[in-house]
């Protein structure tokens, strides 16, 4: 939420900065217009200065920018591989309810084949919904 707020402000900032160096380009074109010797080579320098400022107003912009696109992707990768390790985890555990089918214990009584049956499905439904999530979400 605090690099939300960053953002915004920083945002806000570069906008209010880039029309205030806009204003100051057409003010000294506006003075350029009119003036003549001396004054016109210096609101040239002053042009050329305020050329420069908008040149890294938008170098500042597009550093930002990147900045704030590479935030953003490492929210969703860390989102990803979260969502990949639950996966990793509900599989286990499917894979460890299988196990008293997979020991060839032929002879589990009513009760605890049932129960580890319910078991079984449940994990294998929990990781089968949480890769299809997963799946989605990539």
């Amino acid at each position: 939420e605090n690099s939300d707020e960053a953002r915004a402000t920083m945002d806000t900032l570069v906008k209010k900065a880039s029309g205030e160096i806009a204003a100051v380009m057409q003010l000294i074109a506006q003075k350029k217009a009119h003036a003549t010797g001396l004054v016109v080579g210096e609101l040239h320098k002053l042009e050329e200065q305020a050329k420069q400022a908008a040149d890294r107003m938008t170098a500042l912009k597009s550093s930002y920018k990147e900045l704030a696109e590479k935030a953003v992707w490492q929210g969703v990768v860390r989102d990803a591989t979260g969502r990949v390790h639950t996966v990793q985890e509900s599989v286990s555990k499917a894979a460890d309810a299988e196990g008293p089918f997979l020991l060839g214990v032929d002879e589990l009584p009513l009760d605890e084949t049932l129960a580890a049956l319910r078991d079984c499905e449940s994990s294998a439904a929990i990781a089968n919904t949480a890769a299809s999530t997963t799946k989605m979400f990539i």
